[in-house]
């Protein structure tokens, strides 16, 4: 009963039955044994999105944020769940809010980017493409990715492969 590796084993059993209840139950004797954590709390999330419980997925992801009033990254994180379930003002709120809080932060950049690409908001989109890009305490990986995906959308588009060639002399002198 105490020992949780034992317990990790049983929720995965749980999990290939699709027993969801027991799923939760073990996590929950998982919770009292180790405490309280970001695993534990996504895991939870995870089990309330597989029975289609949206409502209980956002309590236990708000309330990570909650616990964690200092970290912006579970507020962020909220946000981009709010934006994958359609609830698109409270996200740009979180958004922009969090962005306020921490201006150079490239996950809130990323995330503000992804949302305003999907809103098809391409002006605001490479606003924030280029915060991230041009900023110099953004990881080189992130910056990288970024970068193969914009030739990779020029290509698709069949762009003006200048522009690229433009932005990625910009990002050098900036790093």
């Amino acid at each position: 009963r105490s020992r949780s590796d034992v317990l990790e084993i049983l929720l995965q059993l749980y999990q290939q039955q699709k027993d969801y209840k027991k799923m939760l139950s073990t996590i929950d004797r998982i919770e009292q044994i180790e405490g309280n954590s970001e695993q534990i709390t996504l895991s939870k999330m995870q089990v309330y999105q597989l029975q289609g419980d949206k409502e209980s997925a956002f309590n236990s992801l708000k309330k990570l944020a909650d616990d964690h009033p200092n970290d912006i990254n579970y507020k962020v994180m909220m946000g981009n769940w709010l934006q994958q379930n359609g609830r698109l003002e409270e996200a740009k709120d979180i958004f922009i809010k969090a962005q306020q809080d921490e201006p150079n932060n490239e996950y809130i950049a990323a995330s503000l980017y992804d949302f305003y690409r999907l809103q098809n908001e391409d002006s605001m989109a490479n606003i924030y493409r280029d915060k991230i890009l041009l900023n110099k305490y953004t990881a080189t990986t992130t910056k990288l990715t970024m970068l193969q995906n914009l030739v990779q959308d020029n290509e698709k588009a069949g762009g003006d492969s200048t522009k690229v060639l433009q932005l990625m002399d910009k990002v050098l002198q900036a790093d």
